[in-house]
């Protein structure tokens, strides 16, 4: 099969299963097309990805297309239900507002694989990590986990396999290692991360509201340029807008179904399978999301709810866990930082430097490249701390939901480089824009949400 085809197959399925498991037969073909676009990278690349690995850790990775065939439909019938009270999508249906971040979207993943053909084989550390993964996982096949140990500690080999498998298992149909693959699976997720924050606006806002929003966020130089580099930290960025948004959609409502529940839980168990800084934001998000439910329910009211998230997740998790604890070294932060951990957490000078260093992207004069987030960081603080002075967030449990998950995720990557036993400018200077970039998008939807009033409920 050709590059094109393969990667047109993928898409399909994952549009197609994705509109599957979130969507209801009342639901108009436009909106059954947007949902599916949305948690298309997961639905396709995404349980792609799992399933060539599964194949490869039971040695057949022949295997992988009914692994995948299998899956696919134990979501479906996770998020299955005989009847679901549906007045709370009237709100998004129609809205010609919706175009905006379509156009868009479609544009710079024009855009992107145009640039691409130029420099279609990433930057210095997608070269190094991920594409060499894939390349080795796709020469390698069952040997993988044989040659892994003779490897050099700088390839990273511990890192998720979200993207190397997909690719792996794309070249693997086509019969070459076709670079316009790899291009194709990073510029797939531009187009659904502008519906996904349309998406989650739109629940709790306006349509107009969630259009502009959702194109500033795809309108951000950095997301766009690292995605061009096959840097995954924007792609992280889309797992973790929707992990932490969908979760914070639920608070307002009084009644639960599967498939809210399905579809969170495929973004929580992305995050960690997309790359490792998924790990810590998941419990984050999962904390949180056990304590506001504990304090307005009983535990028997959100177990179902509870269950079906686990469950979803599991399908990215269980292949992280086999991965983790079976094949790749111990990560080198962990493995060094063990002794340290406690010295540089009480030590004011790591404080200060990295609080510093934060500061300095603060700078809307900086250039605005992929070093720098510059005026889109700055939007974002702004928005934040004015959301807090209005105190809307108080009559809206979502609004609420996300601010902390933002400036929880904020501290975390704080504390991050207070404790990196990296030589600390060094880190900093190299990592710390896409650690940025990675909670990025929620902080500018969180503010967005912060800073507007919740519309009035729908009393049809």
């Amino acid at each position: 099969m050709t590059s094109i085809a393969v990667t047109t197959v993928v898409l399909l399925w994952g549009v197609v299963l994705g509109a599957r498991i979130r969507c209801m037969s009342t639901d108009p073909w436009t909106t059954q097309l947007l949902k599916g676009v949305t948690i298309c990278p997961l639905t396709g690349v995404g349980l792609l990805s799992v399933s060539w690995f599964l194949g490869l850790f039971v040695g057949a990775p022949i295997w992988a297309p009914a692994i995948m065939f299998a899956l696919s439909y134990f979501l479906i019938r996770l998020a299955s239900t005989e009847s679901i009270q549906s007045p709370r999508e009237s709100r998004n249906n129609g809205s010609l507002w919706i175009l905006l971040p379509v156009f868009i979207g479609l544009g710079l993943t024009l855009t992107s694989m145009l640039l691409d053909q130029e420099h279609g084989e990433g930057g210095a550390d997608a070269m190094a990590i991920w594409n060499y993964a894939a390349r080795f996982l796709h020469r390698s096949g069952s040997q993988y986990p044989n040659l892994m140990p003779f490897l050099d500690p700088s390839h990273h080999m511990d890192y998720p396999l979200f993207f190397p498998a997909a690719i792996a298992a794309q070249w693997h149909c086509v019969g070459e290692e076709s670079w316009f693959v790899v291009q194709w699976t990073h510029a797939l997720f531009i187009l659904p991360m502008g519906t996904l924050v349309y998406e989650i606006v739109h629940a709790r806002r306006s349509a107009c509201l969630a259009a502009w929003t959702s194109a500033v966020v795809l309108l951000t130089p950095s997301l766009l340029i690292w995605g061009q580099r096959q840097y995954v930290d924007g792609h992280l960025s889309y797992a973790v807008l929707g992990g932490a948004g969908f979760l914070a959609l639920q608070r307002d409502k009084k009644d639960r179904n599967p498939i809210d529940a399905t579809t969170a839980g495929l973004f929580l168990g992305a995050m960690p399978w997309i790359k490792n800084e998924g790990i810590p934001l998941l419990f984050l998000f999962a904390g949180l999301h056990f304590l506001t439910e504990l304090k307005g329910r009983s535990w028997r009211e959100h177990l179902g709810f509870t269950l079906r998230l686990v469950f979803s997740s599991m399908v990215f998790l269980i292949a992280l866990i086999l991965f983790k604890t079976n094949w790749p070294p111990t990560n080198d932060l962990i493995a060094n930082g063990k002794d340290s951990f406690f010295d540089y957490l009480s030590s004011w000078d790591r404080w200060r430097t990295v609080l510093g260093a934060y500061g300095t992207e603060l700078n809307p004069a900086n250039e605005l490249s992929r070093s720098r987030w510059a005026a889109a960081l700055l939007l974002a603080v702004i928005l934040l701390i004015d959301g807090l002075r209005r105190r809307f967030w108080r009559l809206d449990s979502t609004s609420a939901f996300l601010m902390f998950a933002s400036f929880l995720s904020i501290g975390g990557w704080i504390v991050v480089y207070v404790v990196t036993p990296q030589e600390i400018h060094w880190h900093l200077s190299t990592s710390m824009n896409r650690l940025v970039l990675q909670i990025m998008p929620l902080c500018l939807v969180s503010g967005v949400l912060l800073c507007t009033r919740t519309p009035k409920p729908n009393t049809d």
